[in-house]
């Protein structure tokens, strides 16, 4: 998109400049303004979904740390953690179903 909008933005001086055809003009300059709104959309388009990634890496890797100091609790304490929800009990859920599918 950034190179569509700079070849009409080129197409655009060229042809206020008198190089080429001025007929072109308001083609070209409505052309790069919608090929710079399109790149900028998807600018922020691809920043959002970046940092929805990180938070999602940043969770699973949370979640790891926990079940790593939760693997040691008896499965009394892995049940009361996991009643109270969030990371922690995400983790301790799953300490719980691989010690009852293990057994």
């Amino acid at each position: 998109m950034i190179f569509v909008a700079a070849a009409s933005l080129g197409l655009a001086f060229g042809a206020a400049r008198g190089w080429l055809p001025r007929a072109i003009l308001p083609a070209a300059l409505v052309l790069f303004i919608a090929a710079a709104v399109t790149a900028v959309g998807l600018g922020f388009k691809s920043h959002r979904q970046a940092l929805a990634d990180r938070e999602r890496q940043g969770r699973l890797s949370m979640i790891v740390v926990i079940a790593a100091q939760l693997g040691k609790q008896n499965d009394a304490t892995l049940e009361r953690v996991a009643a109270k929800g969030g990371p922690a009990g995400e983790a301790a859920r799953m300490i719980l179903k691989g010690r009852l599918s293990g057994n």
